[in-house]
């Protein structure tokens, strides 16, 4: 009831209680929000401090390895890695195996351990090793730690990295396909050799590494990723015009001229990023064994991480090879963890993504799921907004696309078009964001959360072994995370 000006009667506006003061009213909603979020925080503060617990441990190898040991290492993996390795005749490898479960308290039967002892004895009888020395000395590809010795003897004697400098460098002057990495391995391996005799072997561990990673590479053991980088330091440290100029002088029968043009067209004072690497590479081996630096080898995708890989052998030994073969690349790496604390992330803060697509086709359209249904799993009210742009490659409509999700209420941003216009969108905008296709943490550090990165090496290399065996591939192959893919 209320008078002709809209106000109540003066005995109703007397009789309505005293009000509360407005500092009261105006903490009602924040209290209630302080009492929701302690709510949610039971259950999503114990996943971020378990996953800021895994990233805390980055900086030592080992303690990640234990992690994704104490997660993935039990009795039936322990068994099943030596009868898959006896059965590849990896002796080297199911011994691992065993010191591994020795060393975490897992027991193995003593029917397999004896097995093991005998295909080690066996392995390291006297006709074995001489047939395995002789194939690594004249071949140059080891496969087991006898013909690894072989091969580093006729590298330290130049005669291995002569032969494989004359082998490509003859096909390169005659225009045919050439392994330059193998070329450029062996010249700058002639040169350092010089080095490890004049230093009286202390340039060994440098000498071994670079012979590791020319076997591993000739042998489809140097993962690709690793094998970009080291392409590029050899940019870097081989004059490739002077190299051309003295391939024709190279010869198995002159060693001396080999060395020295070698030595004219490797600029040795840049090879420091190369160095470093090929000491981490005999640090494995020296800790380790030839087969688990090869392993780490295929396994590294950037020098970093075959730092991490010599750092795990120097504390982890003989038990290296199991260790990655049970882990792979989460032996050494946070990936999972570090998805884990961004899972948690999107669980407490966000709750609209904003997908910036391509083209409304199939595969796109997975993406999209793919990404909500994992925002889901932790947040199940998160929704996803999507605008297409129909290319695959244009900055200007992938911002104008990123500001208009910003607009209407996206609080991180993702994408499958191959620009990093949209991470720096997020970054210009205060929001966050995931990269595409390659890490951009680069062009927004701030905004940055991840990037989906697709390794086709390992998986390549698996159709290419298939097929050289005359067994093609002919399943269709979902890999992820778990895969190294």
């Amino acid at each position: 009831m209320r008078d002709a000006d809209g106000f109540a009667p003066l005995e109703m506006r007397q009789a309505r209680p005293p009000r509360r003061p407005r500092r009261m009213l105006v903490l009602v909603p924040v209290l209630l929000a302080v009492a929701a979020f302690a709510a949610l925080a039971v259950w999503l503060v114990p996943h971020g401090v378990d996953a800021g617990a895994r990233i805390a441990t980055e900086s030592d190898p080992t303690a990640v390895a234990d992690r994704m040991l104490d997660d993935k290492f039990n009795a039936d993996v322990a068994v099943r890695g030596i009868d898959e390795a006896l059965a590849d005749n990896d002796a080297d490898l199911a011994k691992s195996f065993v010191e591994l479960a020795d060393a975490r308290h897992v027991a193995i039967d003593d029917e397999r351990r004896k097995k093991v002892a005998a295909a080690v004895a066996d392995a390291a009888s006297a006709s074995t090793a001489m047939k395995s020395f002789a194939y690594g000395f004249v071949s140059g590809e080891p496969t087991d730690a006898t013909s690894f010795a072989g091969t580093a003897l006729g590298d330290l004697f130049v005669f291995g990295d002569i032969r494989d400098a004359v082998r490509e460098g003859g096909r390169l002057a005659m225009g045919q396909q050439a392994d330059e990495l193998v070329l450029g391995l062996a010249c700058v391996g002639l040169a350092i050799t010089a080095g490890t005799y004049a230093t009286v072997g202390a340039g060994a561990p440098v000498r071994v590494g670079l012979t590791l990673a020319k076997a591993a590479r000739k042998t489809g053991r140097l993962s690709g990723r690793l094998a970009g980088s080291v392409g590029r330091m050899l940019r870097g440290v081989v004059d490739w015009a002077a190299l051309k100029k003295a391939i024709s002088g190279m010869s198995v029968a002159e060693p001396a001229l080999a060395v020295r043009a070698a030595r004219d067209a490797v600029k040795v004072e840049r090879s420091g990023k190369l160095v470093d690497l090929a000491r981490d590479v005999g640090k494995v081996e020296a800790k380790a064994g030839t087969q688990a630096a090869l392993d780490g080898l295929k396994l590294a995708e950037t020098p970093a991480e075959m730092s991490r890989v010599a750092k795990l052998a120097e504390k982890a030994g003989g038990k290296t090879r199991a260790i990655l073969k049970v882990g792979g690349r989460t032996a050494i790496m946070l990936g999972a963890a570090v998805f884990d604390l961004a899972s948690w992330v999107l669980g407490a803060l966000f709750a609209v993504l904003g997908f910036v697509a391509s083209f409304p086709i199939p595969g796109v359209v997975r993406n999209i799921n793919a990404y909500t249904m994992g925002a889901r799993s932790v947040n199940p009210k998160i929704t996803t907004k999507v605008v297409w742009v129909n290319t695959w490659f244009d900055p200007s409509k992938e911002r104008q696309a990123a500001e208009a999700l910003i607009g209407q209420g996206a609080d991180v941003l993702l994408q499958n078009t191959d620009s990093s216009a949209v991470l720096q969108t997020a970054q210009d905008k205060g929001v966050n964001a995931f990269g595409w296709d390659s890490d951009m943490t680069a062009y927004g550090p701030k905004a940055h959360l991840a990037s989906a990165i697709e390794i086709w090496g390992g998986y390549y290399g698996k159709v290419a072994e298939a097929a050289l065996a005359g067994k093609p591939l002919k399943t269709t192959i979902w890999g992820g995370i778990k895969e190294g893919m």
